[in-house]
């Protein structure tokens, strides 16, 4: 077993093989009561890491414990309210020549461990194919609750062990790097930090602010912090200040008209909420709500988001073949061959379906409104807030009763319970109450028998809520 030990531990710090490049990737990281991540966090470089490197802030759980049990060299830093201090202290420790800095809820999987390696390997073979490259940009995908993209981006986390390269501002932290970077578009980093077990179980609010608020007391023109600062307000738990945020995003943008120094997500970011946000505030300001869409389709034609939000304001004003030329476009953005930057569209793509469909609805086009009718019925079964929308969308046709409840037959089971309250509840959500009435009438006295018995489970929706028995 020992033997064994070591021999996998050579493999860690020189790979086997006389002629294999040396690459010595040190895995470094910066954690806080990460006791749920820490295992996965550093199980996808164990097998390829010369070493890894934990620096705890201040843990009170099993962090460390976990850490050291996992073979990481664990050091501590005194919380100082900056991420770069605490960051570039773990970098300093690093004896490796090139360093992974991931998050602890973040990580690649195994396909993308390996494309990462192989790559390295490449690089430390012949440097002379990639001259002058210090670090190495990804895709980073957002997951949601269910496991699934909701807002992709890009980051820099893999480079070159050199005494220039350090992280830089208190919060939102980046590398100071330059030039020498190379997107591999193939290798991605999954994001797990945004889902709502881990939001509820992390501080993060109270956590962020303080560093950003200092941030900006130093640098008050600083658009980049500023964008920090109102994507951290509309989570303030005591309750969004929407004027505030924009006010701090409409500055962004003015800032970025005249050329102001700003990242590009910031801006982008920016536009995306100011545009659903007017086109939100009535007639009077869809036209504003347009240009902002516009401005930033025109300068981001690569993301959807913007795509979708001119369609929205299209079919606000019914222009619907308008709405539909964006609608389709943005369609062909999320699911073409290029993984798409987006904040929004990419994990709520049953929304864009939704008003495809209602467009459909307006321009006669049975067969597209069947295409996404289908769609919908088969991939959101029993989301409630989906297919509540989608049944007052199928009720604007006027069906009769009969040719409703024919349709809805055939993706439930009309004589299943489960799916006979389902249905009442999302016709509800609909604003069809005369459908739901229907449906619960539909509902057997044996089956309100077994709902009153006291041993009967309670039915539940798969978007994770109780669906309520017949009242």
């Amino acid at each position: 077993m020992a033997e064994n030990k070591k021999k996998k531990q050579a493999h860690r710090r020189r790979p086997a093989g006389a002629k294999r490049p040396p690459v010595r990737l040190s895995q470094c990281m910066i954690v806080k009561n990460e006791e749920k991540n820490i295992e996965k966090a550093l199980g996808w470089a164990k097998d390829i890491a010369f070493e890894q490197i934990v620096v705890d802030t201040g843990s009170t759980d099993r962090t460390v414990e976990l850490a050291e049990k996992m073979g990481a060299r664990v050091l501590h830093f005194e919380w100082i309210n900056d991420f770069s201090a605490a960051k570039n202290f773990a970098i300093e420790q690093a004896r490796g020549n090139w360093i992974a800095f991931l998050d602890a809820d973040e990580y690649f999987d195994e396909k993308d461990t390996k494309l990462l390696w192989g790559f390295l390997e490449r690089a430390e073979a012949n440097p002379k194919a990639y001259p002058g490259l210090n670090f190495i940009r990804c895709r980073w995908i957002n997951l949601n609750d269910k496991g699934e993209a909701f807002v992709i981006q890009e980051q820099d986390r893999v480079f070159r062990n050199k005494p220039e390269i350090r992280y830089v501002n208190k919060i939102h932290e980046h590398l100071s790097i330059g030039e020498g970077g190379l997107f591999l578009t193939d290798i991605k980093i999954y994001h797990t930090g945004y889902t709502k077990e881990a939001m509820s179980s992390k501080n993060t609010f109270e956590r962020n602010l303080a560093p950003i608020e200092e941030e900006l007391r130093e640098n008050p023109d600083n658009l980049t912090m500023k964008g920090y600062l109102a994507d951290t307000l509309r989570a303030a738990p005591g309750g969004v200040d929407t004027a505030r945020v924009v006010e701090l995003y409409t500055e962004i943008i003015e800032g970025s008209r005249e050329g102001k120094s700003v990242y590009k997500f910031t801006v982008d970011n920016a536009y995306a909420y100011l545009s659903n946000y007017y086109l939100n505030q009535g007639e009077e300001k869809w036209d504003y709500a347009l240009e902002l869409s516009r401005e930033a389709s025109n300068a981001s034609p690569e993301n959807p988001d913007f795509d979708y939000y001119l369609g929205l304001i299209h079919h606000a004003r019914r222009e619907f073949a308008d709405a539909w030329d964006c609608f389709k476009r943005c369609e062909g953005k999320m699911f073409g061959e290029n993984i798409p930057r987006s904040f929004y569209i990419l994990g709520n793509s049953s929304q864009l379906f939704i008003k495809m469909l209602q467009t459909a609805v307006e321009l006669r086009d049975n067969e597209s409104f069947n295409k996404y009718l289908t769609l919908l019925f088969k991939t959101q079964k029993y989301e409630a807030g989906i297919i509540g929308p989608l049944i007052a969308a199928v009720s604007a046709l006027q069906p009769s009763a009969d040719e409703l409840l024919e349709m809805l037959g055939r993706y439930y089971d009309l004589g299943n319970l489960r799916d006979k309250v389902f249905l009442a509840r999302a016709a509800v959500r609909g604003a069809c109450h005369g459908l739901a009435s229907t449906i619960m009438e539909m509902i057997t006295k044996e089956e309100l028998d077994w709902v009153d018995g006291a041993d009967a489970p309670a039915a539940e929706a798969e978007d994770g809520e109780a669906v309520p028995g017949p009242a």
